[in-house]
Parts: C-alpha cells; structure tokens; sequence
C-alpha cells in the first residue's frame, strides 16, 4: 500500500479590524500645521520636525532668517513624486540619511510661499484653519 503523500496546509488569516488612532500630541509652530497635516494623511509619512520660518525687511528687501520646512519619511517613491511635484513652484526637497533612516525636507523659499502652499490646491481645504 502507498502512503499517501503529506501537503502542508496553508493557514490564511482574515485581517482584523483597525482604526486609525492619535498616539501622541505635539506642538507645531501654526502657520505650518497644514503641511503638517497634509503630510501625515498621506501614505507611510512621518513627520518628524517642522518650523514656520521667519523672515523680515531689511532696507527694503526681504531677507530669509530661518526658512520654514518640514523634515519626514516616507518609503514610498510614488507618495515622494506627489510631495515633490506639488512642492516644486513654492521651494526644494534635501535629503538626508541619519539613525539608518532617510530623512526628507521640504524646505519653502520664503514665509509668503509657505502661506501661497498652504493657500493654492495643493493643499486639501480640510486641513486648512
């Protein structure tokens, strides 16, 4: 008599159930929490700094003290091209590499392209205000 020939048996899991919940609160200069937001509604984005930026006159012209970016990750090439062809009349995308992660910064030219950003399409009317 043949032995009948053992198959394993492939176990296939229902996905549970999931909500997306707020893990922690932080503060983030005002003018900037739209890109903030923005960015973390898009897929595998973590936002990780962020800053408003300032800028001021100086004998008539405008002078760039600190410019406003934001610093996340995010994996996925097709989530980076969106960021980048929505960022790229209003500033600049750096990258770098620290701790084993890639970082990416999006860096506004001025404070009124940062608020020009914020106030163009780019940026869903739910994250504004």
């Amino acid at each position: 008599m043949a032995k009948k020939k053992e198959t394993a048996k492939k176990v296939v899991y229902k996905p549970h159930k999931t909500k997306r919940i707020t893990l922690r609160t932080i503060d983030v200069d005002i003018h900037i929490i739209p890109v903030v937001k923005w960015l973390n509604s898009l897929e595998d984005v973590t936002t990780l700094y962020s800053c408003q930026g300032d800028d001021k006159i100086v004998k008539g012209k405008l002078v760039v003290v600190r410019p406003a970016y934001v610093t996340f990750t995010c994996p996925k090439s097709a989530v980076l091209a969106t960021i980048l062809d929505r960022l790229k009349f209003y500033g600049k995308m750096e990258v770098d590499y620290y701790e084993n992660a890639i970082r990416y910064q999006m860096i506004f030219q001025t404070t009124k392209t940062l608020n020009d950003f914020i106030e163009s399409k780019h940026i869903p009317d739910k994250y504004k205000g």
